[in-house]
């Protein structure tokens, strides 16, 4: 039986910084908060659920975590396939996304950190 990753629950705040291939110019990272525990500690989980996502894969091994994510909208498909290693009160990893069936495909690679703030509201 697992304990799960090495992780504080409570309030996190994470940041999101997008990579687009082929594109030079980088993108303000993304803030936002999240309540993370031990049975949900995927972050960015509240916005997909309002995005006809489906999480087809979630697994943790020992500190790292990894998710594969899929979600349609009209013609358009994403799937995001994420790994985060937890320490305590740090986590970072990064999270591959490829759009395709819209006007463009893309391939984004984003890296993803997190910070431990304090209980959960």
């Amino acid at each position: 039986c697992s304990s799960g990753p090495n992780m504080k629950e409570g309030k996190w705040e994470i940041a999101t910084e997008m990579g687009m291939k082929g594109v030079p110019v980088k993108m303000p990272a993304m803030l936002y908060t999240q309540c993370l525990t031990k049975k949900d500690f995927i972050p960015g989980t509240e916005q997909q659920t309002q995005n006809n996502c489906t999480m087809t894969e979630q697994k943790s091994d020992g500190d790292t975590v990894s998710w594969r994510m899929e979600c349609k909208d009209g013609a358009t498909e994403t799937t995001s396939e994420g790994m985060i290693t937890y320490s305590g009160v740090l986590f970072s990893g990064k999270i591959d996304i490829t759009i395709s069936g819209g006007p463009v495909a893309m391939n984004a690679s984003n890296t993803i950190t997190g910070k431990y703030l304090g209980p959960c509201d």
